[in-house]
């Protein structure tokens, strides 16, 4: 009989398949992680039309994730304010909120969530005022009132 002395042993080989098995195992993870992760800390986008001679935005375009910051009895709620050096804004008590399709919407509706077509008026002359995501404090814009 004759013996092969360039065999590979049984145990070798399933360490191999191991470790080949466990890299595959790495690469997937690390390439299906960032899948997995949220976003809540990236702000949607929102592009808005100012109208410089009736003091207001329209609302052009909102991925969902908006929604109105309004002051109901001293509580803030949703996750956009206007702020100016001194101060911040919210819709319901500083600004109205109304539609194209429903001009005088109430400014209790103010908590809603911002779609195409939402105007917010009542703006002050000479202002500038920053667009503010709430989760993270981050400015998303800036708004000019000459």
């Amino acid at each position: 009989m004759k013996t092969n002395e360039f065999a590979v042993s049984a145990v070798i080989g399933v360490i191999l398949m191991v470790a080949i098995t466990v890299a595959i195992a790495a690469a997937v993870y690390y390439y299906v992680l960032p899948m997995t992760q949220s976003n809540a800390n990236v702000p949607p986008v929102i592009t808005w039309d100012v109208d410089q001679l009736n003091n207001r935005i329209t609302i052009l375009e909102a991925d969902g994730g908006f929604s109105y910051a309004s002051t109901n009895g001293g509580t803030t709620t949703g996750n956009l304010v206007f702020k100016t050096s001194t101060t911040t804004y919210s819709i319901g008590a500083n600004f109205k909120l109304s539609t194209i399709l429903q001009p005088s919407v109430p400014s209790d509706w103010a908590t809603g969530a911002i779609r195409a077509g939402d105007m917010i008026t009542e703006f002050t002359d000479q202002q500038t005022y920053d667009v503010i995501w709430v989760p993270t404090d981050t400015s998303i814009g800036t708004i000019i009132f000459n």
